[in-house]
């Protein structure tokens, strides 16, 4: 019994830990503001991945802002990297830590993932 004991309090230990932790993140708004900002950046790298410049050279400037608007990100997103990547080291995030909360907003919903999601394939006529 008292073995039992012992592994409880050992657990009860490390499960105490992990709250302080998890509560000093919540307390610091400094790692969420990281997260934020990493998830903006990787809304910024889809949408660009998706843009084609051969369809968006041609508008109107006038009557379409859409290449005004993705030149404003491609132009800032070096610099915005630079300080994901500064913020990172300063804030000490681990790389296990930054996969986990990078999770949560990776799982995307595409036609693809709806289309999974309901048993069929995306763009197939049934």
């Amino acid at each position: 019994m008292s073995d039992e004991i012992r592994e409880l309090e050992k657990k009860t230990r490390v499960l105490e830990q992990q709250l302080a932790e998890k509560e000093k993140i919540i307390k610091d708004p400094s790692k969420r503001g990281y997260y934020a900002l990493c998830k903006v950046l990787y809304q910024q790298i889809e949408y660009l991945e998706g843009f084609n410049l051969k369809d968006q050279i041609g508008a109107n400037p006038k009557d379409d802002k859409v290449y005004d608007r993705v030149k404003g990100i491609w132009e800032g997103m070096k610099t915005m990297i630079m300080d994901c990547r500064a913020l990172k080291s300063e804030l000490k995030v681990s790389n296990a830590e930054e996969e986990a909360e990078m999770k949560k907003f990776q799982n995307r919903t595409t036609p693809e993932s709806m289309a999974e999601a309901i048993g069929g394939i995306a763009g197939q006529n049934k």
